[in-house]
């Protein structure tokens, strides 16, 4: 994957990212009988990895956005006390 199309996948909305966040926390943490049903558990196996990174790297994008959104709030409080 080239860093371009990694960059427009980062740049989707925080909802769908938060979506696929909590799908692969789900193939990561069910019960094996229930990833087995869906046909997943050779996925899980292979893949761990990468879910792994679906879950960890939105999750670190919510972070450094709220504490962007943050910043912004206290500068914007600090310029209005001047």
């Amino acid at each position: 994957m080239d860093p371009g199309t990694l960059l427009a996948y980062l740049k989707l909305p925080t909802k769908v990212l938060a979506g696929v966040a909590l799908v692969a926390l789900g193939v990561l943490f069910l019960p094996d009988s229930w990833i087995a049903a869906t046909g997943l558990a050779d996925a899980r196996t292979n893949y761990r990895w990468a879910l792994g990174l679906a879950v960890w790297v939105p999750v670190a994008l919510h972070i450094v956005e709220s504490i962007a959104a943050c910043a912004g709030w206290a500068m914007r409080r600090a310029e209005r006390r001047r």
